[in-house]
């Protein structure tokens, strides 16, 4: 089933960033002699493996980081696309409205500042927790009936 699918690769790739990238990332910040302070997250990290491992990790670790970034723009488009089709019904205009504000956010996201692009990050994903937290909640009859077969 699709949505089985999408739900289990969503619960992957929470796990896989949050658990393994983020709790190794932590590590290495706690363990290095960088300084943690005063600079932009991205050269932090980046800074802390080169300390922590070598020089040549600090590119590597750059490389990742700008994956990760292409990654997450890709995961959040897909995600979002499937969500306005659903609620749009499956509307081809809407859809492609969708599509041209997620480029030009996206462009936008890349010449911006990063403590700007976090600070809006955040705000949307707050309000989609909202929506998806009513939405559970208005559904949570049925996803007992689903959870308890």
């Amino acid at each position: 089933n699709d949505m089985e699918e999408q739900g289990m690769l969503a619960v992957a790739e929470v796990f896989i960033d949050t658990v393994i990238c983020c709790s190794l990332t932590g590590i290495v910040l706690l363990l290095s002699n960088c300084r943690l302070t005063g600079t932009d997250g991205a050269k932090i990290a980046a800074d802390a493996f080169s300390s922590a491992l070598g020089s040549g990790y600090g590119d590597i670790t750059a490389i990742f980081i700008a994956l990760f970034g292409i990654a997450s723009v890709c995961g959040w488009f897909t995600f979002g696309s499937e969500a306005v089709k659903m609620l749009s019904g499956g509307n081809k205009l809407i859809g492609i409205i969708y599509r041209y504000i997620y480029a030009l956010s996206a462009a936008a996201g890349a010449v911006i500042s990063s403590n700007t692009v976090w600070v809006l990050s955040d705000a949307f994903t707050g309000m989609m927790l909202l929506i998806n937290m009513f939405g559970l909640l208005m559904l949570k009859d049925k996803i007992i009936e689903i959870i308890s077969t």
